[in-house]
């Protein structure tokens, strides 16, 4: 899901006018008139607090809600093994739980505060490098724990 994301080929608002003119293609959290993909994430206001709560810290100088920003960020390398992970992870649930709260919103699911999403993916995240040390992977031990306890 985050591929079709980053390809821009979710089905947002933008791209479903263009198959049936007759579709509602605003935004479901903030009420643009037409949800992009750059728009969904993570200018809207919404998905901006979530991205901004789960990941403003973590990337201190370098954190941006701009898409293409973003995506140059997870692509480069020089971050540090740790750091990169932290980062994709934090992306990648980020994207994926945005897009399925936006899809819940859209079929008549009751909303969710962005605070209460982030609280969830901030706990998701807690678990999975509990789980990476619980399995003995210790190649983002220290990243993680130092980082990313420390600065939520």
């Amino acid at each position: 899901m985050t591929w079709l994301a980053v390809r821009n080929r979710l089905s947002t608002g933008d791209r479903m006018l263009q198959w049936n003119m007759g579709v509602n293609s605003c935004c479901v959290f903030c009420h643009a008139p037409v949800e992009t993909r750059n728009h969904l994430f993570f200018a809207c206001q919404y998905s901006a607090d979530v991205w901004t709560g789960l990941s403003r810290k973590l990337l201190s100088q370098r954190f941006s809600t701009d898409w293409d920003m973003i995506i140059k960020l997870i692509t480069d390398t020089s971050l540090g093994k740790g750091c990169l992970f932290l980062v994709r992870y934090t992306f990648q649930l980020t994207v994926h739980s945005i897009w399925k709260e936006r899809n819940g919103h859209r079929h008549g699911e009751a909303p969710i505060p962005s605070s209460q999403l982030t609280r969830r993916l901030d706990k998701q995240t807690r678990n999975r490098i509990s789980s990476i040390r619980e399995l003995g992977d210790r190649r983002y031990e220290d990243y993680g724990d130092l980082v990313w306890l420390k600065i939520t």
